[in-house]
């Protein structure tokens, strides 16, 4: 999984130069229509797996159903599926829009596909060695280390417009990222039982996506309304109400080591 993401780092962009005029004179749309031809693509292999079906719980009742919202009252859950979201969301809210940004600045395509490359190695990359960092300091330290790298990105962002701040916000942006989210959902996985795993991941994952697709029209409406420099800024208030929040948070004690 950690290589699939490196080798989407290397072709994503290359596949963007090829096929970003393909339907002009739609600006960038031949780029969409090839990643949708990906996607069905990937479509094949998934459709023939065959894995037996899991036998279904015939005593399930309402309330076991809801269970994974009751979890969300636990201090270190609450935290865990709090930092994912904010992670993968301030991610999705400043790397969609950075193309049209640096675009809108008179760099090329290339330049901004070459941006998005490195943002997407510094996503997958440091990987092979953050379960480490786990092991050695705590999930949430590391988690938390990740939001204020977020923050350091969204200051970087709001520097200023040359390449170099487009390639420092966004690779800084990418190891935040990482930090956060598998910090974070390292914490879940060791807050929660067995019995509740699955209901519990499951209402992570919907909350995640929920969050990231709200951040990616978000994104768009500031990029076009606000400007960049203000879309960073916003960045960083959502990374601070997020570590206010867990420092006001003290239901249970936090999740230092697993």
């Amino acid at each position: 999984m950690m290589t699939s993401g490196l080798i989407a780092a290397v072709g994503g962009p290359q596949l963007f130069i090829m096929a970003k005029d393909m339907l002009a004179p739609v600006p960038l749309a031949g780029a969409y229509a090839a990643l949708a031809v990906i996607l069905l693509v990937g479509i094949a292999p998934l459709a023939a797996v065959r894995l037996p079906r899991p036998e279904r719980a015939t005593t399930e009742t309402p309330k076991r159903r809801f269970a994974a919202f009751a979890a969300l009252r636990r201090g270190p859950i609450r935290r865990a599926v709090g930092i994912a979201a904010v992670s993968q969301g301030v991610m999705i809210f400043l790397m969609i829009p950075t193309p049209l940004a640096m675009i809108g600045c008179g760099f090329s395509e290339d330049t901004a596909g070459d941006v998005i490359r490195w943002h997407i190695v510094a996503m997958f990359a440091p990987s092979f060695f953050t379960g480490f960092l786990i092991r050695r300091f705590g999930a949430q330290h590391i988690a938390i280390i990740g939001l204020i790298l977020m923050i350091a990105a969204g200051l970087a962002a709001a520097a200023g417009l040359s390449a170099i701040h487009f390639y420092g916000s966004l690779t800084i942006l990418g190891m935040g990222w990482n930090l956060g989210f598998i910090g974070a959902t390292t914490m879940l996985a060791v807050a929660v039982a067995p019995s509740e795993r699955a209901a519990v991941q499951g209402l992570n994952d919907t909350l995640i996506a929920l969050v990231s697709t709200l951040c990616a029209f978000a994104a768009g409406m500031v990029i076009s309304g606000l400007g960049w420099a203000v879309l960073a800024l916003i960045g960083i208030a959502i990374v601070l109400v997020a570590l206010a929040t867990m420092a006001l948070d003290k239901t249970e004690p936090a999740l230092t080591h697993i």
